[in-house]
């Protein structure tokens, strides 16, 4: 029984895995000759631009439609690198904070990795960030967020997290990180 589990838990990972893939592709639309690309890094920010449109114009120039850009969540307190000990090794960020009013919710967890660096960035959903003049409730919202670090493959050596540009660590894989 307990290895059934296991295999449905493993088959629920990768379909869920291979949804939240599909949904970072950029998509065409025939029919409004439209382009969609759900989020674009900046050189210095994964995920900057999100819900980017473009519309086909006319000799083959492309109209921007729709682009939203993302705030960064200042209000994480603590982040606790998890690593597995089996091989191959998982690698996790456990990442704390805080939304300091009723109306923001938290939006999406964008990571990139340059070279030996991973780069995290915790964004506030867009859509819940209030207009000027529209008053929220004074609550805040405690949250905990585990963060999966895309590590299978990676060469030994030392590898470095930055989570919004603030919260720094390391972490360094002895040998290969692959299926022996």
């Amino acid at each position: 029984m307990k290895y059934f589990l296991q295999i449905i838990v493993a088959i629920g990972a990768v379909i869920t895995s291979n949804l939240l893939i599909a949904h970072d592709d950029p998509i065409y639309s025939d029919s409004n000759l439209e382009l969609t690309i759900p989020s674009v890094d900046t050189e210095d920010h994964p995920g900057f631009y999100k819900d980017v449109r473009l519309e086909f114009y006319q000799n083959d120039l492309w109209r921007l439609t729709r682009v939203t850009t993302t705030t960064v969540l200042q209000e994480i307190y603590d982040v606790e690198l998890v690593k597995t000990d089996n091989i191959p090794i998982q690698v996790f960020l456990k990442i704390s904070g805080a939304l300091i009013d009723g109306c923001r919710k938290l939006g999406e967890i964008d990571v990139r990795r340059k070279e030996h660096v991973f780069e995290i960035y915790i964004h506030i959903d867009p859509h819940s960030i209030p207009a000027d003049d529209v008053a929220c409730p004074g609550s805040v919202t405690f949250f905990t967020k585990t963060v999966p670090l895309p590590v299978y493959g990676l060469n030994a050596g030392e590898y470095e997290f930055q989570v919004n540009g603030k919260f720094n660590g390391e972490f360094t894989f002895m040998t290969d990180n692959t299926l022996p």
